[in-house]
């Protein structure tokens, strides 16, 4: 796996690991999974037939987690996802799917996906490949995703997104154990996303 502050591609840029606190569970309402889509006779591959959501790149990720036999909780999922769309939006300045971010307890959630994924609590998420047929750049990206962040666990991705700017200032005000349903703004996380990685470039040069 490559070093995360390696040189300047895509993978150096994304940020590495640091300091954070825990903080207290916060509620859910669970909502029923969408139908499952149509299927290329082809390929197997589910066909997209609308744009890029939240659901559709939790399956990309738990899809690489399942080819490469590590385990996926719907904490590190949550973590994962939003820093795809963090990453997404500092290095191509739009977002990689519509659904927000809220500021939850323990960082960043997006409300669909973990409520579709509530039922599995803290275990392993146990479900088969989607094999979405998506374009090649988003396929990319999220490889780019997991080299940069899939060697952290729940924990450390949990202590590094409540470290960071755009979760804190979502949740400015509010008592550490406190649930909050307010949004991470993603112009914040533009800002905050693409200043990193202008950061390493200027540690690099």
């Amino acid at each position: 796996m490559r070093d995360t502050t390696a040189g300047d591609s895509v993978v150096g840029r994304m940020a590495g690991a640091s300091s954070g606190t825990p903080y207290a569970t916060q509620p859910v309402a669970v909502s029923a999974a969408s139908s499952p889509p149509a299927t290329s006779q082809k390929t197997g591959a589910r066909v997209l037939t609308k744009n890029v959501t939240a659901n559709i790149v939790a399956d990309l990720i738990i899809d690489f987690c399942n080819d490469y036999g590590d385990v996926i909780s719907n904490l590190r999922l949550q973590k994962l996802l939003y820093y795809a769309q963090a990453w997404h939006l500092a290095l191509h300045g739009k977002e990689l799917f519509p659904d927000r971010f809220e500021a939850w307890i323990h960082g960043p959630a997006q409300p669909e996906v973990y409520a579709r994924f509530a039922p599995f609590t803290h275990r392993p998420i146990d479900q088969e490949n989607r094999n979405w047929a998506v374009p090649k750049p988003i396929k990319q990206h999220i490889v780019d995703l997991m080299e940069a962040y899939g060697r952290f666990s729940s924990f450390d991705l949990e202590r590094l997104a409540c470290d960071e700017e755009p979760w804190r200032e979502a949740r400015k005000g509010l008592p550490a154990d406190e649930p909050s349903t307010r949004a991470i703004d993603t112009a914040t996380m533009k800002r905050f996303y693409k200043d990193k990685t202008n950061g390493e470039k200027s540690q690099d040069a």
